[in-house]
């Protein structure tokens, strides 16, 4: 089954009330876990985190150390006992690095540093702190390093200028006071001149060695920063970091009831709007009577006559006008109609009894029989005592028939209309009905009346509509919108269809303004009519007769 937008657009408009009471109930439970579950505002925690960036060496492009190591040097005694005594905290240094947590994030050059405290203002100052002091501790590290370089350079160009010194006395004194024929005196000269030059080769890269320490100190930067310092947190942890519980849970409630009754409705199998009754019966819809609502009492029930100028009322003139060109297109004319249903609760007992009201309102002579001798209500209907009725009939085979009928009769406060109402229950309602008697009964009512609209059991309930329904000339199927399942609609039909029974077609009873009622409602407010004014009954006639003919 699929959802159109007429069908999404009906469903919100039936379950708007749930709709609205599923996300608010759930945003009301959400509060009350939380406050049940709420913890001391002295046991709660708050987390924050500054992040660090890891500076290569200068000159190299390199990181001094690896990022994991970095993670560790920030948790050294000596940073962490200058941040105790800077902030003066009331714990020590070994207790502050239980507060800490120092993460490199993958695949950069940044460090997490997250503290977690009771007081989200110490929690913020303990970061910065620890951050700053890492840094400066870092730099006084690279530093205190470049400076010891910086003295060994020192030292050694100190030293090599000593001995280029001493070996240049030495080839003066040799070069004044040798014999310059000596030969060997010269190749020593020759090999002091070769040292010194080598001597000052390297006092040369010295030189140049220290001159690129001082420039890379005058340059340096500090080898760990501050990215971001860690801000004052505003939720503590227990607040799930600050999640809206109350607004997710109220819109996770509003999604569990969206599927949920959207999973009802693809699940529902019920006739509804959009049903094809006709293929499931093979007969036509004569009319859809609307949700009737204020049915108080029984009597009340009979809106044909209390409410005559409603939707309802209106529907069941519809249905009077089809049936009556149906059977009068047979020959001969139908006179024996049954109404009936699938199932229990649908409304046939009080479609018959305003089917029958309404065809004695049109000058018809009808007679209305309550052939439901399990669970009869037309008495209770049109206010009439039932000690008496078809029961009686039935079970008194020696007795004129034309003489009971005269008996049993009862006439009721409509014109043209009779109820032979349903009698004390019998034991044996379905051995009495398929009895001789019945069609003897309605035979001679054939005779004497215009129509018999005959008001039966549930077709799937029990055989006794099958019984009745077997001396009639046509039965009418009803169907209860949103209650009577596609399926029991279909296996009703091919139930009479089988007993050789002919259906004239099928009623849909209670069909809400939600499906597509409401229109009729508009019409006749719109056509000048209100809706709880009572038409005069000879004025209603005529209106009715008129409408027969058209």
């Amino acid at each position: 089954m699929e959802l159109d937008l007429r069908q999404i657009l009906r469903f919100t408009r039936r379950w708007w009330w749930l709709l609205l009471l599923a996300p608010v109930l759930a945003g009301f439970t959400a509060r009350y876990v939380r406050l049940q579950r709420a913890v001391p505002e002295s046991a709660l925690t708050y987390t924050t985190s500054a992040t660090l960036l890891i500076n290569p060496v200068p000159g190299t492009g390199r990181l001094a150390y690896r990022a994991e190591t970095y993670a560790g040097l920030a948790l050294t005694d000596p940073v962490l006992t200058r941040v105790v005594a800077d902030l003066n905290l009331p714990f020590s240094a070994p207790t502050l690095k239980q507060l800490i947590t120092v993460s490199p994030i993958v695949n950069t050059e940044l460090l997490t540093l997250a503290v977690t405290d009771t007081d989200p203002e110490r929690a913020a100052a303990i970061a910065n702190a620890v951050a700053a002091r890492f840094a400066e501790s870092m730099s006084s590290q690279g530093s205190e390093l470049a400076g010891q370089t910086r003295v060994t350079l020192e030292q050694q160009t100190t030293t090599m200028q000593g001995e280029i010194d001493a070996l240049t006395i030495r080839i003066r004194d040799l070069e004044q006071d040798g014999n310059p024929d000596d030969a060997v005196e010269q190749e020593q000269v020759s090999a002091l001149r070769a040292e010194l030059e080598r001597r000052q080769q390297s006092l040369v890269l010295l030189e140049e060695d220290l001159q690129q320490v001082d420039l890379n100190i005058a340059a340096a930067q500090p080898q760990i920063s501050v990215a971001e310092e860690a801000p004052v947190p505003m939720f503590p942890n227990d607040d799930a970091a600050g999640i809206p519980i109350i607004p997710l849970a109220t819109i996770a409630g509003l999604l569990i009831a969206i599927a949920a009754l959207v999973l009802v409705e693809l699940m529902d199998t019920s006739v509804k709007a959009g049903t094809e009754v006709t293929s499931l019966t093979g007969a036509s819809v004569l009319s859809t009577l609307p949700n009737v609502r204020g049915l108080r009492t029984p009597t009340e029930r009979l809106f044909v006559v209390k409410r005559s100028v409603t939707p309802a009322a209106e529907s069941i003139r519809l249905l009077r006008t089809n049936i009556n060109i149906e059977r009068a297109s047979w020959s001969p004319p139908g006179k024996i109609l049954v109404i009936s249903s699938a199932t229990l609760s649908e409304g046939k007992s009080i479609v018959a009894a305003n089917l029958a009201a309404a065809m004695a309102q049109v000058g018809l002579r009808t007679v209305l029989i309550d052939a439901d001798l399990r669970r009869p209500i037309q008495h209770s209907i049109f206010d009439v005592s039932n000690k008496r009725g078809l029961s009686t009939l039935l079970n008194r085979p020696e007795a004129s028939l034309e003489a009971s009928l005269n008996e049993e009769m009862i006439d009721s406060n409509i014109a043209n209309l009779s109820i032979i109402p349903s009698g004390p229950l019998p034991s044996n309602p379905a051995d009495l009905l398929s009895m001789g008697r019945l069609g003897a009964l309605l035979g001679q009512l054939r005779e004497r009346v215009d129509i018999v609209v005959i008001d039966t059991p549930p077709v799937l309930a029990v055989s006794d509509s099958i019984s009745v329904a077997a001396h009639a000339d046509g039965v009418v199927l009803v169907c209860r919108f949103g209650r009577t399942s596609e399926g029991a609609l279909g296996r009703a039909a091919n139930v009479l269809r089988q007993g050789s029974v002919r259906l004239i077609g099928v009623v849909l009873n209670g069909r809400s303004r939600w499906d597509g009622m409401e229109g009729q409602s508009d019409y006749m407010n719109n056509y000048g009519w209100e809706l709880t004014t009572e038409v005069p009954s000879a004025t209603a006639t005529s209106f009715q007769n008129a409408h027969e003919h058209r």
